[in-house]
């Protein structure tokens, strides 16, 4: 190894490193890459890493899921973030497809994502915005402020079209309306 590739080996990681380094894992346990033993002992290796190099080492010889279109996944999650893979998918769709199904389609992408995933966490983040949504609707209906349910109907559009693009990228988002009003009726 050169002296270039032995230096960012002891580079201290990030808790961004970790986080991502561990949603890989978890990906490839959901993709069948991973056995439940071979998941824990790898994430165990992940959670208690400090440098690049003792958190690659949570990845030495597992492989990188088949992606089409010939793209290239990192193998090294602690220098490139994957390639999004399915789990970010079923979190985009999470977020996106209220614009045309209501909290229909975070309640099924919630019933079809595994407990604890990167897509079970956007489900309910996403199901829980449109139910306070849906709630805000009525209310500003009920009362007959066509401000009030402008400016609620302007906020759904922009926080639900944020929270796909995000979750589309794999970031853990965290919708601010959601944490303004501690509004989580759905737990992940």
């Amino acid at each position: 190894m050169n002296t270039l590739g032995r230096n960012t080996e002891q580079l201290l990681i990030t808790e961004e490193q970790r986080e991502r380094a561990e949603r890989w894992l978890q990906e490839a346990y959901a993709d069948g890459r991973l056995d439940a033993l071979e998941f824990d002992q790898r994430l165990g290796i992940a959670l208690q890493a400090r440098t690049r190099g003792d958190l690659n080492r949570a990845f030495h010889g597992l492989t990188a899921p088949a992606r089409p279109h010939g793209r290239v996944v990192a193998t090294r999650p602690a220098v490139q973030a994957p390639a999004p893979g399915r789990a970010d998918l079923l979190a985009g769709a999470a977020h996106l497809t209220p614009l045309v199904s209501s909290f229909v389609g975070p309640t099924i992408t919630l019933a079809l994502s595994q407990r604890g995933s990167y897509a079970r966490r956007q489900s309910a983040e996403a199901l829980n915005f449109q139910l306070l949504s849906l709630l805000a609707l009525i209310v500003a209906g009920i009362i007959g402020w066509e401000v009030l349910l402008t400016l609620v109907t302007v906020t759904w559009l922009v926080f639900t079209l944020y929270g796909g693009i995000k979750a589309l990228q794999g970031a853990e988002f965290r919708n601010p309306v959601l944490q303004a009003t501690k509004f989580r009726p759905i737990k992940p």
